[in-house]
């Protein structure tokens, strides 16, 4: 009977051994995904900062290029169609920027709630590589694609 117990006892221990160590395993890889977690979410911080500081900048020099000289009336038409054509491009693109900002200002918040870099529809990580180019993506490329393909006719940007 003495030796029964003793098995049954050094089983037990093993066993125990065996769930610390698997938790203590799942402990630091806990750690680690927060350690990664953090270094992206600085990452895609540091991105959409940098773009938004870009961007107000950008649209600081094309504000003051576009209502330069509005009023402009000029004697001759074809002139005054170039430069009507001109403004029409600055304030076109006054718009584009102005919308960039806007969805980077979003970004920004989607961020702060720890839901930027995940797609919005298959909810994977977007990789980083793709925010780099796009730091106000949504959507992974894959899903980006599909919506592009479902609706040809819209701007996805």
């Amino acid at each position: 009977m003495g030796i029964i117990l003793n098995r049954i006892l050094m089983s037990m221990m093993i066993i125990m051994l065996i769930c610390r160590r698997g938790s203590t395993i799942k402990g630091r890889n806990a750690l680690r995904r927060q350690e990664m977690d953090k270094k992206r979410y600085n990452t895609l911080k540091e991105l959409l900062l940098r773009k938004r500081e870009l961007l107000l900048g950008d649209i600081k020099i094309i504000e003051k290029e576009a209502y330069e000289g509005v009023d402009y009336v000029g004697f001759d038409p074809v002139e005054q169609g170039s430069f009507d054509s001109e403004k029409e491009i600055e304030f076109s693109m006054l718009d584009r920027e102005a919308r960039q900002l806007r969805k980077i200002e979003e970004a920004l918040d989607r961020l702060k709630k720890r839901k930027h870099g995940n797609c919005g529809v298959c909810s994977k990580k977007i990789p980083l590589k793709r925010l780099r180019v796009i730091p106000f993506a949504e959507l992974c490329v894959k899903c980006q694609q599909e919506r592009e393909q479902e609706r040809p006719d819209e701007n996805p940007r």
